[in-house]
């Protein structure tokens, strides 16, 4: 056999000779001729055996380099996540602060001048009251002195009613109504929140503009139409805030939201739907839709129709409080949702925020967003609260008009705004 020429066999693309692959095959001494064929394709056969195990290694060895990148870019994110989130809830923050329409010593003053005309029982204890000593945000009422509350963050939302949505600029007096007007007190020490509804007919002073943006004049008209004398967009929103800040006596407030009453669809459904128990009143008006007593998870258009209807013909001038009924019930099952949803998924605040963009107007940016989603995210809210503010429903020349009682309104700005000092 060393006489033989060198002999060559094919193992896939390579040529290789049978003397100088000992080192990578098991080397198989041929016996004779008839055998050498079959021995050799042996040989190939374990040859390729082991390049195909030795390539399965490599494979594996890249897809674990592959795997071990991106985990590492995954932890990477989360903390840049983690150090955004951060930043967004202090620059948040600092920025509601910023933006206040009022300050809390000029609502301290507001209230006790009207303090002072409610405290009229007898001049010895009007004296009295009016030669207090007292400290910037402090007011004194019926004998007790009461200091405004630094920590809260007073956010107007809106609920406007108009057919194509609130993505334009539009001429003044055609901007549509705020049909659904909310005062949102978020307590920073004690991390809760509470809603003040306010009622779209509440009669206040309203500042009247011309289609070409020029003022007019003040007329008491409701609430509601203070939006439509604006552009529709931020002008409209800081309208109604000044309006509703001179309601709450000079309060100062530190951010709008504005929301096409369109947009509730599509909000409720990024939490995952909101779980309601459906009212008379709504089954009454929509009884294809709805069937009173029934307890049902709102998705779509359900949910438009449960926050937005109200049966505009109807004799009982005090249909927008049933709807204010409704709205409060969907609002708490809407905050709770979104809490729990938070719990698995740290961004649904930005989807929602992405969401709502093409159909809100805000001075509530990302930031302050994800601030207040994050900061509250744990927080007690429930139906008690919710408030109302207390009045006397009227038929006026063509329209319902809500009376605000006026004490009833003092005493609420006292017990949520203000705490008792010694």
């Amino acid at each position: 056999q060393q006489n033989r020429p060198t002999k060559y066999f094919m193992c896939g693309r390579q040529t290789m000779k049978k003397e100088d692959s000992r080192d990578s095959l098991i080397d198989i001494p041929l016996e004779d001729d008839r055998d050498e064929s079959q021995l050799t394709g042996r040989k190939a056969a374990e040859y390729n055996k082991q390049h195909v195990i030795r390539h399965k290694k490599r494979v594996r060895t890249k897809i674990l380099c592959a795997l071990g990148i991106l985990l590492a870019l995954l932890a990477i994110l989360a903390v840049i996540a983690v150090i955004l989130v951060n930043v967004w809830r202090s620059t948040g923050r600092a920025s509601l602060l910023h933006h206040a329409q009022g300050n809390s010593t000029d609502a301290a003053q507001a209230m006790q001048e009207a303090a002072n005309e409610k405290n009229s029982e007898a001049s010895e204890a009007q004296e009295a009251e009016e030669s207090y000593e007292l400290q910037e945000g402090q007011i004194r009422y019926n004998g007790k002195t009461y200091q405004y509350k630094d920590n809260l963050m007073n956010i107007l939302c809106l609920g406007i009613d108009s057919r194509d949505g609130i993505a334009k600029e539009k001429t003044p007096g055609k901007a549509g109504q705020a049909d659904c007007v909310i005062l949102a007190v978020l307590d920073d020490e004690a991390k809760t929140i509470q809603l003040i509804n306010i009622s779209r007919d509440s009669m206040v002073p309203v500042h009247v503009y011309a289609t070409d943006g020029s003022y007019v004049e003040d007329r008491t008209e409701q609430l509601a139409l203070q939006y439509a004398y604006g552009n529709g967009r931020d002008w409209s929103c800081q309208l109604m805030e000044q309006a509703v800040s001179e309601l709450f006596y000079g309060l100062p407030i530190h951010g709008y939201c504005a929301l096409s009453m369109n947009s509730i669809a599509s909000l409720n459904d990024t939490v995952g739907g909101v779980t309601v128990t459906v009212p008379e009143d709504l089954a009454v008006m929509q009884p294809k839709l709805f069937t009173a007593g029934d307890t049902v998870t709102l998705k779509g258009e359900l949910a438009y129709h449960f926050v937005h209807d109200r049966d505009f013909k109807s004799t009982d001038i005090a249909s927008n409080n049933k709807r204010i009924a409704r709205q409060k019930a969907y609002a708490v099952a809407f905050v709770n949702q979104l809490k729990q949803g938070m719990k698995e998924d740290m961004t649904l605040p930005v989807k929602l925020y992405q969401t709502a963009e093409k159909q809100m107007v805000t001075s509530i940016g990302l930031d302050q967003a994800v601030y207040l989603c994050t900061e509250y995210m744990n927080s007690f809210f429930d139906t008690d609260n919710i408030y109302t503010i207390e009045g006397e429903v009227t038929k006026g020349e063509e329209y319902a008009e809500f009376n605000v009682d006026d004490d009833a309104l003092y005493q609420l700005i006292l017990d949520v705004f203000y705490e008792e000092v010694n």
